[in-house]
């Protein structure tokens, strides 16, 4: 499919038509891959009984205690 949108001309002296064809491309992109993680994490989420936010965090907190232990010796943990 092809789509045409107006944009100011100052916009295009500024940053030449290639560019914001190619910006704008890049950015479609970016969302074609944010639909399919959302996907890819939901079928995830479906399949198993696993609660994949608080494994992330539990990950999280768990390395932050390991970081501060190696590289922060004189704060009180």
């Amino acid at each position: 499919m092809e789509l045409s949108i107006k944009v100011k001309d100052d916009l295009v002296q500024t940053f030449g038509a290639i560019y914001i064809q190619a910006y704008l491309q890049k950015q479609i992109q970016l969302l074609e891959l944010q639909i399919l993680a959302e996907k890819l994490s939901t079928s995830i989420q479906e399949e198993t009984d696993t609660n994949w936010e608080a494994e992330f965090e539990q990950a999280r907190q768990e390395a932050w205690e390991e970081y501060k232990v190696k590289f922060i010796p004189w704060q009180l943990a």
